[in-house]
């Protein structure tokens, strides 16, 4: 996957990312966190972050206006995923109770 074409710097970043998700106290600071490392760093994250959304918070982020920018983000990077990224977008999406007709 690409990871393997993170530099040092961008892997320590990420796992930083996942370090604060995982401590986050609930959607909010969750969703912030998305905001300031997937969609301005980590792009090709969106569908693994999506998968970590649906383990962590269930069903509740289906009702976050911020979301659809998430599952947008996801889909952009479907043409150049390979089958394990796919499926864990499209069993958090089922987690999640949503329909989403590019995914």
């Amino acid at each position: 996957g690409p990871k393997n074409f993170l530099t040092e710097e961008q892997r320590l970043r990420l796992q930083s990312f996942v370090d604060r998700f995982d401590a986050a106290g609930g959607l909010e600071p969750a969703f912030r966190l998305i905001a300031a490392e997937v969609h301005t760093f980590f792009p090709f994250q969106a569908c693994k972050t999506l998968q970590r959304l649906a383990k962590r918070f269930g069903a509740a982020p289906k009702a976050d206006p911020r979301l659809p920018r998430l599952t947008e983000r996801c889909a952009s990077t479907m043409p150049g995923a390979d089958g394990v990224s796919i499926s864990r977008a499209l069993w958090a999406l089922g987690k999640m109770g949503i329909r989403d007709e590019r995914l």
